[in-house]
């Protein structure tokens, strides 16, 4: 399975993609083949919303507007999310 986050020019993470694929051969194999597809394939992945936990409320009352928390700079941090993340999406099916 291939996991992306889609995210605009200020690093804000928007989307959340999954591709499945049923393959056979060794964990080399199959990793060379996760890598081949993941370029064009995100175009075509499902997406996911981004976890309510992840989001922040800017505004005020009813002006207020529920929007994707802000990529970490520290890319280790940023991955932890991003593992969290998905691991709850597997728990949504």
């Amino acid at each position: 399975m291939n996991l992306w986050y889609v995210r605009d020019e200020d690093g804000i993470i928007y989307s959340l993609r999954a591709k499945a694929y049923v393959g056979e051969g060794t964990d080399e194999e199959k990793l060379e083949f996760l890598q081949q597809r993941a370029r064009l394939d995100y175009l075509v992945a499902e997406p996911f919303e981004i976890p309510k936990r992840f989001h922040v409320k800017i505004g005020v009352d009813h002006e207020s507007k529920a929007m994707p928390v802000k990529a970490y700079k520290s890319h280790e941090k940023h991955v932890e999310i991003t593992k969290s993340t998905f691991k709850s999406l597997r728990n949504i099916q």
